[in-house]
């Protein structure tokens, strides 16, 4: 019947009680549904060298490491949930949606290169990205006011907080261009 890491226990009952008494071997299992997450990587990664430059590479390595690889290296594909999404989801939102837009062009990649079988349920389908807050609201005159209170009673440790929050009121920059004056 196959090699135990192919089947789930259920399969393999009902391959041996469909062929039992029959006298023939069952058909041996289609071996693109047992393919793990790591092997589809690894094929994955050799096809997209000289693809991809050097800094997608080092973006989706990093993920791959840090977060796919962990979570389902020898899990069979077939056997992926979507529960390490959410896990990830409820630390670092924006990190997750990186790695489910990663885990999601590699399992494509598998389907289109023949790694997957076409009619494969898709792991990634309950899965939707995590919304982003909006980031950008105007203060209104009072609002403004109450904040300049409180930068202006800021202690001497909270100071360049303060003095950078003012910057950014004054110039309209972002805090990575404040941060990054010299």
């Amino acid at each position: 019947m196959g090699r135990f890491e192919d089947m789930e226990i259920c399969e393999a009952r009902e391959a041996f009680h469909a062929h039992r008494g029959t006298g023939q071997r069952p058909p041996a299992p289609e071996q693109r549904n047992t393919l793990t997450f790591s092997a589809l990587c690894t094929a994955s990664l050799n096809a997209k060298h000289g693809v991809y430059v050097n800094s997608t590479l080092s973006s989706l390595g990093y993920y791959l490491n840090t977060q796919l690889l962990p979570a389902f290296s020898r899990s069979k594909i077939t056997r992926i949930t979507a529960e390490w999404f959410y896990a990830y989801s409820r630390s670092r939102p924006g990190g997750a949606n990186q790695a489910l837009g990663h885990f999601t062009t590699i399992l494509n990649w598998g389907r289109e290169a023949g790694h997957l079988l076409a009619d494969l349920p898709k792991p990634a389908a309950p899965m939707r990205f995590n919304l982003r807050l909006a980031r950008w609201r105007m203060l209104s005159s009072n609002q403004l006011r109450q904040l300049a209170a409180v930068l202006n009673s800021a202690t001497s440790r909270q100071s360049d907080a303060a003095d950078a929050i003012w910057l950014m009121l004054l110039t309209g920059c972002h805090s990575g261009e404040i941060l990054r004056l010299r």
